[in-house]
């Protein structure tokens, strides 16, 4: 296929695309009431939902092998940041206590409330 034809993959393509966007931003519309939120929330995640398994079945009959590529590098990715440490997590020194400090002690919050200073010519004890 060259890129000056378009198929009938490319045709039914176009037209979910323009339905999920329909859906979504009728969700979006729903949101707008409390009483409504809930039903507009799914109907979005729903336009969405058909937009990306779209997306995929417009990328796997183009092309499997890119597509293997891809789908590998993203799950990869999504199972490193999900199960694993962070790709771009803070490195372990701070939490660990070297050199005697860790997030818990630099924590510039207090459990104790902080006492002000008495001024010079006050005379009451409420502490």
């Amino acid at each position: 296929m060259t890129s000056a034809t378009v198929g009938a993959i490319d045709i039914v393509a176009w037209f979910v695309y323009l339905f999920s966007a329909v859906l979504f931003v009728v969700g979006l519309h729903f949101m707008n009431s409390p009483k409504t939120a809930r039903k507009g929330n799914q109907i979005s995640a729903f336009g969405m939902v058909v937009a990306v398994l779209m997306a995929f079945i417009v990328l796997f009959a183009k092309g499997f092998v890119n597509i293997v590529a891809v789908v590998v590098l993203v799950v990869g990715f999504l199972y490193q940041t999900a199960f694993k440490k962070s790709v771009f997590s803070i490195p372990d020194i701070f939490d660990s206590g070297a050199n005697g400090t860790s997030i818990e002690s630099a924590n510039c919050r207090s459990s104790k409330p902080l006492s002000r200073p008495e001024s010079p010519g006050s005379t009451s004890n409420s502490h």
